[in-house]
């Protein structure tokens, strides 16, 4: 780039000092080789232009001041005393008032009584009130009703054990089948004179336990949920499969520890 620049630079100094040899060359080809050439020659100075001159005169008229200002000579200055007051306008005077009258007086109220209007007193009806209750009730239709009997007894489900009922009693004798297991393995064992034990799990060690479960299913099921929506290899349906169990597993963990007593195995002598 630094050798470009450079050459370019000498072209165009080359061209710059051919041009002005040509100038010098084509000035001084009519003139010989003379003493008269040393001399430099006189320069005419440029005749300069003449003085513009308006076509129109600078005088000022006879009837206008030299400093007048624009507008006409003589203003009338306005009068303090004659300003624009209100509704003196023709066109912005309101009409004349004039009494209000009503163009119909079909449906109107009738006029509030005055104050020395006194009203008429002493009315007394004679219409017996409770006669006439009694006589409307016997007298008034009955409403219908339905007529239809509603049975019980023909209702869907009638005479059956509610679902959740079911549900108490089938987790009651999971409870009560799995005691049974533990004295019955506790007995195997060897009973009083053997080395096994059996304890109630404190509720400090089930929260632990249940804490970690939940810490365990987060992780699995996070890393279920990144995996791809096509299971287009052996390897990812496997995966799949994996993680679901897993879960499912731990799921059923989950349950069993929020029951009420756990029971586990400990050695006598630890």
């Amino acid at each position: 780039m630094l050798r470009s620049l450079v050459g370019s630079e000498m072209c165009i100094r080359d061209r710059y000092q051919r041009r002005v040899r040509g100038q010098h060359r084509v000035n001084m080809e009519p003139v010989e080789e003379s003493v008269y050439c040393l001399i430099p020659p006189k320069i005419e100075p440029q005749p300069r232009a003449p003085l513009y001159r308006s076509n129109y005169p600078g005088t000022v008229a006879a009837n206008k001041r030299p400093a007048a200002t624009m507008g006409p000579l003589k203003v009338q200055p306005p009068n303090p005393t004659t300003y624009l007051k209100a509704y003196t306008r023709e066109d912005n005077k309101l009409p004349e008032p004039s009494k209000f009258q009503y163009t119909d007086n079909v449906g109107r109220k009738p006029t509030v009584p005055r104050r020395d209007e006194k009203p008429v007193h002493g009315l007394v009806t004679s219409k017996n009130f409770i006669t006439c209750n009694a006589v409307e009730n016997i007298l008034a239709v009955p409403k219908k009703t339905d007529a239809r009997q509603v049975s019980y007894m023909n209702k869907k489900g009638y005479g059956k054990v509610p679902a959740y009922l079911e549900k108490v009693k089938a987790e009651i004798q999971d409870e009560y089948s799995y005691i049974a297991s533990m004295q019955d393995a506790y007995e195997a064992d060897g009973g009083e004179d053997g080395m096994t034990r059996t304890r109630v799990m404190s509720a400090e060690e089930r929260g632990e336990m249940l804490d970690g479960l939940k810490t365990n299913w987060d992780k699995i099921n996070k890393a279920y949920q990144t995996l791809s929506f096509t299971l287009d290899t052996p390897a990812k349906k496997q995966r799949k499969e994996e993680f679901e169990a897993q879960l499912e597993q731990i799921e059923r963990d989950i349950e069993k520890l929020s029951k009420g007593n756990i029971f586990v195995e400990e050695d006598q002598y630890m």
